[in-house]
């Protein structure tokens, strides 16, 4: 198996194992003596062509999503297929963008909407369609904080108590408004550090020429984060954010910037930050 190591499709970590996939593969390396294993086709993967991954440390289960949605499930030792997905008839994009764990479940972000896994029973719990009279909207992200969930979405963010017992109906779902931006719409990711949630905006519409912005949710209102973000590019870019290891963590175009919340001032504060260099590897700035 030929792989292509320097176009990464997602990274996550759980209980000391670092799982870094590329389009055909994943590599498991563990972070105690940086030993790797190979998991692909050979190795028991059903399908290639990976697109994201999610954990729960909770299950001990790792997510594996394909671009043809179809899903495996890996605890360490075995992989477990979960085709359901692959093989329903729908209407519409069933392509998964991001996984969100929480406990023994994991909530697939797609373009009908939110997919359930239960991680134990290793089946598809429930499927909540994001159909707005006609127009199906494709769900970015999720992230669930104190039963609620949040969707991100091109038309805005949408939230839910995951206990109601209609959230399958798209009806009973609230649109955010108080977000403060120039328009309501492009939400691309979110990132839940310390309860606290953040979620990304693409735009070409912001103030001071930029592309990306950062907000998180005070209280009730959803303000610009305070995160200064440098990036020697003329167009800023944010690729992605991330919460790991009590850790906050942002992709522009040339760098990954490292956060951790300092309780002290009551803020994030930079605690490293990786570039590109010409030789086109990482290194630490």
């Amino acid at each position: 198996m030929h792989a292509c190591y320097s176009e990464g499709q997602d990274l996550q970590e759980m209980d000391k194992m670092l799982y870094y996939a590329v389009k055909t593969l994943i590599a498991k390396i563990d972070l105690r003596d940086n030993s790797m294993q190979i998991l692909d086709k050979n190795a028991g993967l059903s399908d290639v062509g990976i697109r994201c991954l999610g954990c729960s440390p909770e299950a001990k289960m790792l997510v594996i999503c394909y671009e043809n949605s179809n899903v495996d499930l890996y605890n360490g030792q075995t992989i477990f297929n979960v085709p359901d997905i692959f093989h329903k008839q729908v209407s519409g994009n069933k392509i998964i963008n991001k996984v969100f764990c929480d406990a023994q479940y994991a909530y697939l972000a797609s373009g009908i909407g939110i997919i359930v896994i239960d991680l134990k029973k290793k089946v598809v719990k429930d499927t909540w369609f994001f159909k707005n009279g006609n127009q199906m909207y494709e769900v970015n992200d999720i992230a669930i904080v104190n039963d609620t969930v949040y969707a991100a979405t091109d038309y805005g963010i949408f939230q839910s108590n995951r206990n109601n017992a209609f959230i399958n109906n798209f009806a009973v779902w609230k649109q955010i408004t108080n977000v403060n931006t120039p328009n309501n719409s492009l939400f691309r990711q979110f990132a839940v550090l310390n309860n606290t949630i953040y979620v990304l905006k693409n735009d070409t519409v912001l103030p001071n020429d930029e592309k990306s912005v950062i907000y998180q949710k005070n209280n009730d209102l959803w303000e610009e984060a305070d995160i200064d973000i440098s990036d020697e590019a003329s167009d800023l870019t944010c690729r992605f954010i991330q919460a790991s290891s009590n850790r906050l963590l942002i992709g522009t175009n040339t760098k990954m910037h490292r956060y951790r919340w300092n309780s002290s001032i009551g803020k994030l504060e930079e605690e490293m930050t990786y570039g590109w260099s010409y030789s086109e590897n990482w290194k630490r700035r």
